[in-house]
């Protein structure tokens, strides 16, 4: 039915809608000049399926004539234009309700004034084209569909996408995060020592590290995600690296996808002349993680003592030979003798111990690989399972839902992003990259600074703090101590109960600026605190608890760059204290003060 042929009489919209039997919340001009009866019944029939029709509608619906005047309208059209709401009434021009409604602050207008917003809207209204969103003050946004009838009139049609928009600004801000924490995550496997990649259950990589690139000289325009482990195999074997028959035995040497349920380790000889080990890490959807070590002069330094033993062997049976025939061989020559295989017995002890201590060092890095591996596959578990539900229940997730998804990715990415900063320290200090910059600054403030982030992140612990009435100004590196301190607030809380009280007190003795930090933890059996600051060494007392072994041996590392010291003391059972110890003045490395760079 078209409502601008159907004569107007004047009456009121309430009058008609009573009339015909219209439901509450439609409006419409009112009808007249009906010939026989039939008409009658069959144009209130179809006003009343019209009006229950415009009265379910989840959007809210208008219809302006040729004069550009509301004809109607139903109640979401009142609802979702709350600042012009008394003036709605049929028969109203639009131009009118909009100049009244910006008069009256109803719109967020951005940069326009009042007469260009003005000029906006009726511009799009009285010539439609495709939809455009509008916000009201009340932050409510509202698309628009417009559209020219065959009179001359307009058809509109106003949906609420105000949670739309805000699940777009979220999702936009969760993009930018990934971004960014991706960025860092690539500088650390660039950082690492090691070569690294990841193969998925098909063998095709994932992801791997510039130096994986370097060592075996591939270009990172053909190693790159999605390539085979054959493929690769195939082009390390174009540039000469090895045969073709050495990579069809390496490929064999590769555990099968039945059997990749435990690490294997092998060894590759390039052409030349490098030997690189390769361990092959299980993940658990069938894929593997591999590292590559140069192991060149290792291996060099194994065959060294492998000939140093046989030839101390030879030696040996030589001089006992020797000894049998010549019986009466001088005092002199069998004290030179026995000299002789003291010393090769020594440097022989010396090497066993050497390689013990290297293949001890060996199996704490793949422990640390491991675990390292782990601890970064976790987070981004959390954050793809999180994105995905995001992605499959976006149209219906409550605001609730959705923060909830978005605090568990945020607590993965903090938990990355830890992991980041103490392994890139790690090897920072381990190629000298580290110098201490001092500048002279509120050591009081600092502490409890991070006391104060500490305690945001854990709630349910409690941080006593006692700096003192007086500020206490120290010269020194300020980044790094808050690495150093922030390290230690974290395990302190890290293996505590919840509830369990944290104390941090600070004061000055001799000369220095004292720290202690001290939990009601788990503590640290006494035989292994000498080893509590070495490098991937963790306490019996820690499993099941997320660590990587690094923090404290970089604390340890930052500490002494200042010429200050670091000591724990624990009772197992309940709780360790950690002492920190710090001069005034930064003396740097020749001895002398150094005066640090004012920053108050």
């Amino acid at each position: 039915m078209r409502f601008s042929s159907i004569p107007t009489c004047g009456l009121g919209i309430s009058t008609i809608a009573e009339a015909m039997g219209l439901p509450d919340g439609v409006a419409v001009n009112d009808f007249g000049g009906a010939s026989t009866a039939e008409s009658v019944i069959q144009t209130k029939r179809a006003q009343q399926q019209l009006g229950q029709a415009l009265g379910a509608m989840a959007d809210a619906f208008c219809l302006y004539d040729a004069d550009d005047r509301l004809v109607i309208y139903n109640t979401k059209y009142v609802e979702y234009n709350p600042h012009i709401a008394d003036l709605i009434t049929p028969g109203a021009s639009f131009a009118e309700m909009l100049r009244i409604g910006i008069a009256r602050g109803g719109f967020e207008m951005g940069s326009r004034s009042a007469d260009e917003f003005f000029e906006w809207r009726v511009r799009q209204h009285r010539h439609p084209d495709a939809p455009y969103d509008v916000q009201l003050s009340n932050g409510r946004w509202m698309r628009v569909h417009e559209q020219r009838t065959e009179d001359g009139g307009i058809v509109g049609i106003r949906s609420d996408i105000t949670e739309l928009k805000a699940r777009e600004t979220h999702i936009l801000e969760m993009s930018q995060q990934l971004r960014r924490r991706n960025v860092q995550f690539d500088t650390a496997l660039n950082n690492m020592v090691q070569g690294l990649c990841m193969f998925d259950s098909e063998q095709r990589l994932i992801v791997c590290n510039g130096r994986y690139l370097e060592m075996y000289g591939f270009s990172a325009d053909v190693v790159k995600p999605g390539i085979t482990l054959r493929e690769i195999m195939k082009y390390s074997v174009s540039l000469g690296n090895y045969s073709e028959a050495e990579a069809e035995r390496a490929i064999a040497a590769r555990p099968s996808h039945a059997a990749m349920r435990q690490r294997s380790v092998l060894e590759q000889s390039l052409s030349d002349g490098r030997v690189i080990g390769v361990m092959h890490e299980p993940m658990e959807d069938g894929g593997s993680v591999a590292t590559y070590e140069d192991i060149t002069a290792r291996k060099l330094a194994e065959r060294q003592l492998l000939a140093a033993k046989e030839e101390a062997e030879a030696r040996g049976k030589a001089l006992k030979q020797a000894n049998a025939d010549l019986t009466e061989k001088s005092r002199e020559l069998a004290a030179h003798r026995d000299q002789l295989e003291d010393t090769v017995k020594e440097r022989t002890q010396e090497l066993e111990q050497a390689l013990v201590k290297e293949k001890e060092y060996s199996a704490l890095h793949r422990d640390f690989v491991t675990m390292a591996s782990h601890e970064f596959r976790t987070p981004l578990t959390i954050i793809d399972s999180s994105a995905q539900r995001i992605a499959a229940r976006m149209d219906k997730m409550t605001p609730d839902y959705l923060q909830k998804r978005l605090s568990k990715i945020r607590d993965a990415v903090a938990r990355m992003t830890g992991l980041i900063e103490s392994t890139l320290s790690s090897s920072r200090l381990e190629r000298g990259r580290i110098s201490v910059t001092p500048r002279t600054f509120c050591f009081s403030d600092l502490i409890v600074d991070v006391c104060g982030r500490q305690q945001d992140i854990a709630p349910e612990h409690s941080i006593e703090v006692h700096v003192g009435d007086e500020e206490l100004d120290i010269a020194a590196d300020q980044n790094m101590l808050d690495q150093v301190f922030t390290n230690l607030l974290s395990n302190a809380v890290k293996y505590s109960a919840k509830g369990s009280p944290v104390q941090v007190r600070l004061w000055v003795e001799d000369d220095e600026a004292v720290v202690a930090v001290r939990d009601s933890g788990v503590g640290i059996p006494t035989v292994e605190l000498p080893r509590v600051f070495e490098k991937f060494f963790r306490a019996t007392t820690s499993t099941g608890t997320a660590g990587t072994g690094i923090g404290l041996h970089v604390s340890k590392s930052l500490v002494e760059l200042h010429g200050g010291s670091i000591t724990a003391s624990s009772i197992e059972g309940e709780g360790s204290t950690f002492l920190v110890r710090l001069p005034l003045e930064y003396m740097g490395e020749a001895g002398g003060k150094v005066a640090g760079e004012q920053d108050r």
